[in-house]
């Protein structure tokens, strides 16, 4: 039996999609008979308490500081060490130098976008590459990216472990349903874009599409993501748009993309984009774009824009309003999705821990002594910062 310790990190960082991942992954493992199975023990290195309760044996631990990480680096060997675990599992870039780590690799966007990298937690994320014997990815995009932006030498598996919907929660809804979200809301027929707004994510774009819409029985909805900015707001009344934003749980999320003309995703990039296979399984159409991860999350049911063009996006917007579409998307979306649930994502978790090996390798022997040095003495530079 392996003794695999996972870090919950990421639920200090942010409760975006990889904190429902995780939390969605964490209830499969509690419920099923997948790690005995695998023969994984797991144990939680608990830094937010949001997966606990769920039966897994917890190690209490502070909270991830993102000026001193590799003082919580050496916090991390002490337990890996006391408790004799065999493979370290971090839900974001975190990771032990005293045992072999199963990495998990969402996107590569400080990468594709241009951040910089020398700020400290992309040097973290650098090193964390560095000392992973193991991957997951969570699209085949996010994996190839891997291979683009760090080519090494070093032999080590990777795995694509695609996120999933629950479908117990992400079904189409009846007219009812939708009825009453609309009428609570003070919403007509409206568009829907899910999530955080900025950069990439092109909420700028389709703002500019509006100017080639109708706002006649047409609304525009953000759900999620930042308080709507003064700048949104005019944009959208000087294309004679009311916009409104909502905050969500999953339940409501449901029936709202249900009741949603189309959800409009126009991401230049994506490490996966888990609200259009949300909207699919609901029956809704999507329009998005053909960079990287998305049509491995729409397949042939994604209405496509160019990404580039306000026009274009209002064009395909459009036809993906056409009942043929609505109908088609509704029949094979729900299908579609069925294929990509929770379940499969946990299994294919279990699986890389148990193809993960538990005796370390020469060459992540000799890189973790050097990554041990470096961390030895940044502590001592982070400590007096």
């Amino acid at each position: 039996m392996k003794r695999v310790l996972f870090d919950d990190v990421f639920f200090n960082v942010n409760n975006t999609g990889i904190a429902r991942m995780w939390r969605s992954i964490f209830a499969e493992f509690s419920v099923s008979e997948i790690l005995s199975e695998c023969s994984v023990e797991l144990i939680i290195l608990n830094r937010s308490n949001q997966l606990a309760g769920m039966g897994f044996e917890t190690i209490y631990f502070p909270e991830y500081e993102f000026q001193t990480p590799a003082i919580d680096r050496m916090l991390i060997d002490n337990v890996v060490s006391d408790l004799e675990i065999n493979i370290f599992i971090s839900s974001y870039y975190t990771f032990s130098t005293c045992c072999n780590n199963l990495g998990i690799l969402y996107d590569m966007i400080p990468e594709h976008i241009g951040f910089d990298k020398s700020l400290r937690g992309w040097i973290e994320k650098k090193l964390y590459i560095g000392n992973i014997d193991s991957f997951i990815g969570i699209s085949e995009s996010t994996c190839t990216d891997l291979a683009r932006f760090y080519p090494t030498p070093r032999g080590r598996t990777v795995r694509t472990v695609y996120p999933g919907v629950n479908n117990k929660i992400f079904y189409p809804r009846n007219e009812k349903e939708k009825r009453i979200f609309k009428e609570r809301h003070k919403l007509k027929n409206f568009l829907v874009f899910v999530g955080s707004r900025g950069g990439y994510k092109n909420a700028e774009l389709f703002l500019e599409s509006l100017k080639f819409m109708d706002s006649v029985d047409l609304d525009i909805l953000f759900v999620g993501g930042a308080d709507l900015s003064k700048d949104e707001i005019v944009t959208a009344r000087r294309f004679g748009f009311e916009l409104k934003r909502l905050v969500l749980d999953d339940e409501d999320l449901a029936v709202c993309l249900s009741s949603a003309d189309v959800l409009v995703y126009p991401s230049l990039y994506e490490g996966f984009g888990l609200p259009p296979l949300e909207a699919l399984a609901v029956g809704t159409p999507v329009v998005t774009t053909k960079f990287s991860s998305l049509p491995e999350s729409v397949g042939e049911l994604g209405a496509f824009c160019d990404g580039r063009s306000s026009r274009d996006l209002a064009y395909v917007i459009a036809q993906a309003q056409k009942l043929h579409w609505r109908e088609k998307v509704l029949a094979e979306g729900p299908k579609w999705t069925s294929k990509k649930d929770w379940a499969a994502s946990a299994r294919g978790v279990a699986v890389a821990l148990q193809e993960t090996p538990a005796e370390r390798s020469a060459i992540s022997i000799q890189v973790s002594e050097i990554t041990r040095e470096y961390t030895e003495l940044a502590a001592v530079l982070q400590q007096k910062s």
